[in-house]
């Protein structure tokens, strides 16, 4: 039989052997994630909350805890976040904060209960993290950093020692990003 061209002999798959690599990654990933989700715990034990024990799920959506406040408020805990300090920590990431607020809207429409996010790390508000985040401000009562955000963390003590609690969110600058406005373009539409 002819052939046209040579055909090189089989190789691997080039890709046959990342999963391995991958899920080392993923396994690193996991581990600063749980130890996030303890810095988080400690944090809202200082700002003067106690987490209550057991797991806690709004049917298929879990949540990191259910929070007590020393004035008997009582909220929802989403922890999401690294002890790494980096660019894309905490809620920076725009896919980071979209799973983060799928979770929140939907446990919010299975609870009375108020929603707190802890957070190594905010986004700028004027990022599209920032931007997603803010459009969360009707599912999520507060979010706080553990990085650099002292406000954040003075609302959260307000809301678990105040008496009586706010029973309105207090303002805070994740709150301020520009809500959903439509991409403007350089030239004009055609007409239909």
């Amino acid at each position: 039989m002819t052939q046209l061209f040579e055909v090189p002999p089989a190789i691997d798959d080039p890709y046959e052997n990342l999963p391995s690599v991958y899920a080392a990654f993923q396994a690193l990933a996991s581990a600063a994630g749980a130890d996030f989700k303890d810095m988080a715990r400690e944090w809202i034990v200082q700002a003067g909350g106690e987490l209550e024990p057991g797991r806690l799920t709004f049917d298929s959506y879990p949540a990191d805890g259910l929070i007590r406040g020393q004035n008997g408020a009582r909220f929802v805990l989403l922890a999401r976040g690294t002890p790494d300090d980096g660019p894309r920590a905490g809620l920076r990431r725009n896919d980071t904060v979209l799973k983060m607020g799928c979770r929140a809207m939907m446990i919010a429409r299975r609870t009375e209960l108020p929603i707190l996010v802890v957070t190594s790390h905010l986004p700028d508000p004027a990022s599209r993290a920032g931007k997603i985040l803010a459009d969360l401000h009707t599912d999520i009562f507060d979010v706080t950093a553990t990085v650099g955000d002292l406000a954040g963390f003075q609302r959260f003590r307000r809301h678990l020692t105040e008496s009586p609690p706010p029973s309105d969110p207090l303002p805070s600058i994740w709150r301020t990003g520009v809500f959903a406005q439509p991409e403007l373009f350089d030239e004009e539409p055609a007409d239909a």
